[in-house]
């Protein structure tokens, strides 16, 4: 890893904490703000389609894919405008700025805000889905061919790094669209289109450097895992400021939000 890789991943985490700190819970709040309406509706689809003992319920084809589509869209609708708020409350601390906790409901109070994020979202489920479907294809031909060259032990484990590694290549892409968030915080005429082009361009040929980062995160999601979620409070935000601050650093600028008159005397 040369040192400039090295500076780009470890100071935007260092950027990220500080970050972090320097406003804990607004944050905090802002990331809970999100989450809550999100775990309630996977509370009620998991209530829907299955019994207290974690078993699918005896549930017609037509039903269950009835309860999938309403959850599909119910996410759509509520969560991904909450995403979009919470995205931007990020994009402004990462820049210095201070913004309450409530701005991860802004696009409730905006039909312009709210069909944006729609839109962007449509957007990157597009991207994501022209790297999702290729490199499933891969991984499944990988696996296959294992299975048949070595129909043992050591043939299963090489079938889950395989795995493993195809999901990491797949989140190091798609984690490169995550920053159209931050182009539309800093340019609001930007159409969703040209954000999420804009953000993949300019993570072109620091690939590497967003699976750095992407790899230092995994005993934190390994965290969230074995302890049921509880640390993405922390994780969320660390995480996604970690994203911008190194958008940032590729592309050799520093967003930095003027401060208030009152601070300046």
């Amino acid at each position: 890893m040369g040192k400039q890789h090295a500076d780009n991943v470890f100071g935007s985490k260092l950027a990220a904490r500080q970050d972090i700190a320097a406003s804990l819970w607004p944050t905090l709040g802002a990331t809970l703000l999100y989450l809550v309406p999100g775990i309630l509706l996977s509370l009620v689809f998991r209530t829907a389609c299955f019994d207290a003992e974690g078993a699918l319920r005896e549930l017609s084809d037509v039903r269950l894919l009835a309860y999938a589509g309403a959850y599909l869209l119910a996410t759509l609708l509520i969560d991904k405008p909450l995403y979009f708020g919470l995205t931007q409350f990020y994009a402004l601390r990462r820049a210095g700025a201070y913004p309450t906790a409530s701005m991860v409901t802004m696009c409730l109070g905006s039909a312009k805000l709210y069909a944006k994020s729609i839109r962007l979202t449509l957007v990157l489920a597009l991207f994501s889905a022209l790297w999702a479907l290729p490199l499933a294809a891969v991984a499944y031909g990988a696996v296959y061919a294992v299975s048949l060259l070595l129909p043992n032990t050591f043939g299963w484990f090489v079938s889950w790094e395989l795995v493993i590694v195809a999901v990491l290549v797949y989140a190091c892409m798609v984690v490169r669209y995550q920053c159209a968030y931050t182009l539309l915080a800093e340019r609001k005429d930007l159409g969703c289109w040209r954000a999420v082009r804009m953000s993949a361009e300019t993570f072109r040929g620091h690939k590497r450097e967003v699976f750095s980062l992407l790899l230092s995160f995994c005993f934190w999601f390994l965290l969230t895992l074995l302890l049921g979620g509880i640390p993405m409070i922390y994780v969320y935000p660390y995480f996604l400021l970690s994203v911008y601050h190194l958008f940032d650093r590729i592309r050799g600028v520093q967003i930095r939000v003027e401060p208030p008159k009152a601070d300046q005397e």
